[in-house]
Parts: structure tokens; C-alpha cells; sequence
């Protein structure tokens, strides 16, 4: 879906949802009202990434845990519909000289398609040093002249606005933005409990920030995962029993009681944290430091574990490289076995895990692998029936 906002063209290739437990999911995403005030490709410009979202088996409570369930919510991009060739590049250690630098992204692996000049494996963009030049991670192991370099598009989180109350919760839903601002929590406001559907939720992305243009082409995806709110609070570490390597609270061999996120003092004075010998090793000295996280304070964790189609998603917004390093090669193991291609009728080839070995519990195939440095992309298939969807992000 196309989707024009002023001079600022978003396309939304949808979203990714997580079909595990709850039935999260993300629809009708698109974007709107983009703002330029602050001056032409300033990095206070903003759109709003606007979308539907919803799950089941939601809850707020005011008793009890007083907590909630929430979904994390992020959003990523890729600048541009194709990934840029470049003619007549020349290279002076790993700066690389070119006509323009447009949509060029610090990130883009890097390859000589023609030409003279070859970069190293899994070379780089570390930077974009002027309209003309750009700097890689590594110097060519043959200087480029005169050469034809093709950068590969990549997929970058989306800097939301830090203040919360910028975004646009839907009646009965609060949002709330970390300092990372990298994704947002959404959650009920009230107490209530059942499916929770929002539409129109609107997040500020501050695409200036990314160093995106104006006049950017661009592709966006929303991701969504089901988070549980754990309230600050006391808790207890060790059962005060005779369990080797317990924790406990020295010369009272009780439990040891977490009441706040300090420095814990570890050693055999009265008070003091201990725990028992043990052949997986440990010094027993401390101390465990302030900045260590407790977990006294209040988090979010994970409602479930990953889904396949969660971590499908994941790989599919990789580079290559970063693929090959979470795609275990061993042949021994099964997990690629090659080429798996759709020749518009059915399915061809073999799947990424060896479901011989149930234990892997791993369904997902390589369905498209175009070689050299692009990126593969897998789709999931645990009956091994090869019949997946045309649409492989689904």
C-alpha cells in the first residue's frame, strides 16, 4: 500500500504480527501528518505512524499484583525501493568517493558489482561523511576505480518521540515511551479485562532524528509483543533450606530479602549475602553492584516465549551477514539446507531445520536465497507440507 503524506512518501508494507497465545495483532497501518515547521530535512521533523492493534485475554488489576498486560510496540524502516547502484566510485583507504550519497545509510553492506576495486567480506557503510563521500568498515582489498558499487538496503528502528503524551492513545489506553525511544508500551488506563482493541493509535516517529529527508521514499513495518507489568517490590532470594549453592543471609541460613536496588554486600559478616559452595564455581566475595539490575524495581518481561513467526520476522529484517551469525550452518544440524524458492505455483527445495529431531522445534524455511551479499528470506513450515502462503511475512 502507497500511502503520500505532504513530500514525505510512506510506504507500509504492513506489519508483523505475533499469532501466539493472546492473537496480537497489528492492521491498517499507515502514516499521517507529517511536520516540517522546524525547516526543510530539520531533525525535529515528525510523521505519525497511525494503526489498529489488538489481543485477547488483556487485563488491568488494582488489587492484588496491581499490574497489566501491555504490548511493545516498535516500528522499523528502510529508505528507498531498491537498493542504490553507484557508478564510477573510487576509494583512498576506506573513504569511497561517488556522484551522490542520496539513501546511502550507515549500516548498507557494501559490494563492487563492476569495475576495478574489491571490498573485504561483510563490508559496511560506517558513515556518511558528505553528499559525495561515505566512509566503510574496512579498507578494500583492491582500490576502487572507476567502479559500480551496489549498497544493500537495510531495515533501522524508528526514533520515537520521548514524550509520551506526543502519541495518540485511543480512548481507554494509555501509551508510554521509554528514554531509549525505541519503542512504546500499550496498555489498558483502566481497570477491565478481555480482548482490548484500539484504532488509530498514532506514534510520533521522529524520522529527523533518524537522519531521514523530507522527501524520503520510504518502507515502514510495526512489530507488536505481549509484555507483563511487574510492580516495584520486596522479594525473597533462597529457601532458607539445606539446597546446595542456595542463597541465604549469613549465620541465620534464612532467606535473603531484596528490598531495594543498592549494592549487596556478599561475605560471611552477620546480614550479608552467601551462598554455598558449588562446582560451577563463583567467589562468594561481592559485591553485586548498584548499577547490577535486582529486580526490585518495577520491569516488564515477556508475556510468552518467542514464536517462530516472531523470530521469522526477526530474520527477515537482517542483513545477510547478521542472518549467517543466527542460522546455524552445521549441516549436521539441518538448519540450512539451501535454496527454497516459489516458482509461483508451488514450493521447491529444502527446509532450514531437520524436523528428524523434533527437539529443534524448529519449522522455518529458506524460501528465497538470491545469493552473494542480499539478504535470504524465511517463512515458516512446521508439518514440512511446503505449502506456506504466497505472502511470506504471513
Amino acid at each position: 500500500m502507497k500511502h503520500v503524506v505532504s513530500l514525505l512518501l510512506i510506504w507500509c508494507l504492513g506489519l508483523s504480527v505475533s499469532l501466539m497465545a493472546n492473537n496480537i495483532a497489528v492492521s491498517n497501518v499507515s502514516t499521517t501528518g507529517q511536520n516540517t515547521s522546524a525547516g526543510t530535512n530539520n531533525s525535529a521533523n515528525y510523521t505519525l505512524v497511525e494503526f489498529d492493534l489488538s489481543w485477547d485475554n488483556s487485563w488491568r488489576t488494582g488489587s492484588g499484583p496491581s499490574n497489566w498486560d501491555a504490548a511493545w510496540v516498535f516500528v522499523k524502516f528502510m529508505v528507498g525501493v531498491s537498493n542504490p547502484v553507484l557508478t564510477g566510485a573510487s576509494s583512498s583507504g576506506t573513504t569511497v568517493t561517488v556522484g551522490s550519497t542520496a539513501n546511502l545509510r550507515a549500516g548498507m553492506p557494501v559490494v563492487v558489482s563492476s569495475g576495478t576495486g574489491t571490498f573485504a567480506a561483510n563490508t559496511v557503510i560506517s558513515s556518511i561523511s558528505s553528499a559525495t563521500q561515505f566512509v566503510v568498515s574496512a579498507t578494500p582489498t583492491v582500490a576502487l576505480s572507476n567502479a559500480t558499487v551496489t549498497c544493500q538496503r537495510i531495515w533501522e528502528h524508528a526514533s520515537l518521540d520521548a514524550t509520551s503524551v506526543n502519541h495518540t492513545a485511543p480512548a481507554g489506553s494509555t501509551i508510554s515511551v521509554p528514554s531509549d525511544s525505541t519503542g512504546a508500551f500499550i496498555y489498558r488506563s483502566s481497570n477491565g479485562s478481555g480482548t482490548f482493541s484500539l484504532t488509530d493509535v498514532q506514534l510520533r516517529w521522529q524520522y529527523g532524528i533518524n537522519g531521514v529527508a523530507d522527501d524520503a521514499v520510504i518502507q515502514v513495518q510495526v512489530f507488536a509483543i505481549e509484555m507483563v507489568y511487574v510492580p516495584q517490590g520486596n522479594f525473597s532470594i533462597g529457601s532458607g533450606g539445606g539446597s546446595t549453592s542456595e542463597f541465604y543471609t549469613h549465620t541465620t541460613n534464612v532467606p535473603y530479602s531484596i528490598t531495594g536496588e543498592g549494592a549487596i554486600t556478599v561475605g560471611t559478616s552477620s546480614g550479608n549475602l552467601y551462598y554455598g559452595s558449588s562446582t560451577h564455581g563463583g567467589d562468594r566475595s561481592g559485591p553485586v553492584p548498584a548499577a547490577f539490575p535486582k529486580g526490585h524495581n518495577a520491569f516488564y518481561c515477556m508475556k510468552y516465549e518467542i514464536s517462530q513467526g516472531q523470530y521469522r520476522d526477526f530474520l527477515n529484517t537482517l542483513t545477510r551477514s547478521q542472518q549467517s551469525n543466527r542460522v546455524t550452518m552445521d549441516g549436521t544440524l539441518g538448519r540450512y539446507a539451501g535454496g527454497f524458492t516459489w516458482n509461483g505455483t508451488s514450493w521447491s527445495g529444502s527446509e532450514v531445520s531437520n524436523l528428524s529431531t523434533p527437539a529443534n522445534r524448529n519449522g522455518l524455511r529458506l524460501i528465497i536465497d538470491p545469493g552473494g551479499d542480499l539478504p535470504r528470506t524465511y517463512a515458516c513450515d512446521l508439518n514440512t507440507s511446503a505449502t506456506l502462503p504466497t505472502d511470506v511475512d504471513q
